[in-house]
């Protein structure tokens, strides 16, 4: 049997940067997961929005965010000898007196000048754009190219045997004494075990009562005869990548499966004929079912009766930015036993969701 510290089971953008983290700490780990259908990380446009909701307002912990996502993308990059991070200016649609004047607030807000600006008569070679509207400026804003993190992550594990490519079953997960997990009779997590699974946390029998939402996205790639490199941030996004641009996405509560629907591509495409002004060429239409928390805040830390078993989930539409830190934070347990921030802790759900297993 193989002997780890860690065992980590999900394989998207929350289980490959803990992963990088543990091993970059001296950590041993393997890790267990396919690419399943639905995931999040494949499809993503990697957009860090600062302000986000119709009232304009910074994101959870923004600016502590920001500090670490930017210094953990860099050390990939350096790693990787790849460019993973980018920095776009980003158009803000703003349509009628209540959006102008929640952007209004916020350019008088200290807090916020550095995210909230203005700009008229703007032109654009792929946006049809009121030349005499006011519209809201983020200037500067990053983008992560989450796929191609993900795959060289998931190309360094190969090459160094970490990566076992098998759907897990939690049926084969032994507990054994002093806090050891042996699974399937091959591998021995001697330190614990984390779920980094995303939306899969609800077939997962030891952590599916923490209350969740699950928020379905589709977006389609497209390529268009356009040099346009900012954001556009609408009823939907349009966002530049390397050779096409990405446009999305929907916020579905209703349906959770993880396959494409024909009218949302009718929806996508009837925005972008209004929206867009040159023909476009589709090149894919995917989706990705994202997991938040009730309260909007991650999800990390111990099971209440295991202590020996984590969680690493919860970032909604925020896992560009939420992941770098909730990484960090819960590496500062896993390795110096620092505690969880209470905020994010999954035990603040104990109370009024576990019953005993």
């Amino acid at each position: 049997m193989t002997k780890v510290d860690f065992l980590l089971i999900g394989r998207g953008l929350a289980g490959c940067l803990l992963s990088w983290e543990l091993k970059r700490r001296g950590s041993s780990i393997s890790m267990i997961g396919i690419n399943s259908p639905g995931a999040a990380s494949r499809v993503s446009s990697g957009v860090i929005n600062p302000v986000t909701g119709r009232r304009y307002v910074k994101g959870w912990r923004f600016e502590e965010l920001k500090k670490v996502y930017t210094e953990f993308y860099s050390q990939l990059e350096s790693h990787y000898n790849r460019t993973f991070s980018y920095t776009r200016d980003m158009l803000v649609i703003l349509n009628g007196p209540g959006d102008e004047n929640s952007w209004l607030l916020r350019q008088h807000d200290e807090a916020y000048s550095n995210y909230c600006h203005n700009v008229k008569g703007t032109v654009s070679d792929l946006y049809r754009l009121d030349e005499n509207a006011i519209n809201g400026l983020i200037p500067g804003i990053a983008q992560v190219d989450i796929p191609a993190v993900v795959d060289c992550v998931i190309h360094e594990m190969k090459e160094g045997g970490w990566l076992h490519e098998e759907e897990f079953y939690y049926e084969k997960l032994y507990f054994k004494s002093h806090g050891e997990f042996i699974y399937d009779e091959k591998i021995v997590a001697t330190k614990g075990i984390v779920f980094c699974e995303g939306f899969g946390v609800i077939n997962n029998p030891y952590f599916n009562w923490i209350p969740h939402a699950l928020l379905k996205g589709e977006r389609l790639l497209f390529e268009a005869a356009s040099r346009e490199q900012r954001i556009l941030n609408a009823s939907y996004s349009v966002v530049p990548m390397k050779n096409y641009f990405w446009l999305g996405s929907n916020y579905d509560k209703q349906d959770s499966e993880p396959f494409i629907t024909e009218m949302e591509r009718k929806n996508q495409l009837a925005f972008a004929k209004e929206t867009l002004g040159t023909e476009i060429n589709v090149l894919d239409h995917d989706v990705g079912i994202r997991l938040a928390s009730r309260d909007r805040r991650p999800i990390l830390g111990s099971h209440p009766e295991n202590p020996g078993m984590y969680i690493l989930n919860g970032f909604g539409t925020k896992g560009a930015s939420m992941i770098p830190y909730c990484v960090r934070h819960l590496s500062d347990h896993l390795t110096k036993g620092h505690n969880i921030l209470p905020e994010a802790d999954v035990k603040r759900f104990v109370k009024n969701f576990y019953r005993t297993l």
